[in-house]
């Protein structure tokens, strides 16, 4: 039963950005996020620079067990921090995380900037 979760886990982590319907958004040059690495439970917080007036980012982080963290932030309106773990499937260790800028428009998502970051034990 793990393995079935851990593979569809594994597909969603990959085919997430190929899913996403793409829409033909006029978005700027100079697009980016970033974050710093953090410890395990700490608060992490989003960078970002974007011409987008109301962009998303996405935070995902695999420890191990596939997708063990996917958490959506409205970061336009200041949400800006998220919490690395405790989830139901990371219960502690390390992770290799992604952050992804996304622009949403008329039900299409569009990646703008993506950078990966480590989570520490």
């Amino acid at each position: 039963m793990k393995r079935i979760a851990l593979a569809i886990a594994l597909a969603l982590l990959v085919a997430a950005p190929v899913a996403a319907k793409r829409h033909n958004a006029v978005i700027t040059a100079g697009e980016s996020i970033s974050v710093a690495a953090i410890a395990y439970g700490a608060t992490g917080t989003v960078s970002y620079t974007s011409a987008d007036p109301a962009p998303w980012a996405e935070i995902r982080c695999d420890a191990g067990f596939g997708l063990d963290l996917d958490t959506w932030l409205d970061v336009f309106r200041g949400n800006v921090t998220f919490t690395a773990g405790p989830t139901t499937s990371w219960f502690g260790g390390p992770a290799s995380c992604l952050a992804i800028l996304w622009h949403f428009d008329d039900g299409s998502w569009t990646e703008l900037a993506r950078t990966t970051f480590e989570v520490t034990p």
